[in-house]
């Protein structure tokens, strides 16, 4: 019975969290808290599934970064006429964990220098999100 309960939170954890398009301001906290953000997959999926949402027609992620090249930001997205690149962090900015790699932080800055829309993306940014994607 344990064992049963278990799996089924579990499940409730690893479902993609709903979009908060709904044009309330939604804070952090407040989607961690309401959609259960507990790994940074369960952010990569309710971005993926606001970029489908919002007619994106092509969305990349390796799924493996360890058999890329180091720096890469973890989805990149199109839209004719426009590529946009976004390395997803899970945590406030303020913790080690939440800040991008300097790996990261220069492939961010060459595409920049290139004309590509590159950010860092944080559950706290889900109305910036979705303005971008829109």
């Amino acid at each position: 019975m344990a064992d049963r309960s278990a799996a089924k939170r579990r499940k409730r954890r690893s479902q993609t969290p709903r979009n908060a398009s709904q044009g309330e301001y939604i804070d952090g906290a407040t989607a961690i808290a309401r959609y259960g953000y507990r790994t940074e997959r369960e952010w990569l999926n309710h971005v993926v599934e606001t970029a489908e949402k919002t007619q994106w027609e092509y969305t990349y992620h390796t799924h493996d970064s360890r058999k890329s090249p180091a720096g890469m930001p973890d989805l990149m997205m199109i839209r004719p006429p426009r590529l946009l690149y976004a390395e997803l962090k899970l945590h406030p900015a303020t913790q080690k964990r939440g800040r991008p790699s300097p790996a990261q932080e220069r492939v961010l800055e060459l595409l920049r220098a290139c004309g590509v829309e590159a950010y860092v993306w944080r559950p706290s940014d889900i109305d910036e999100v979705e303005r971008i994607l829109r």
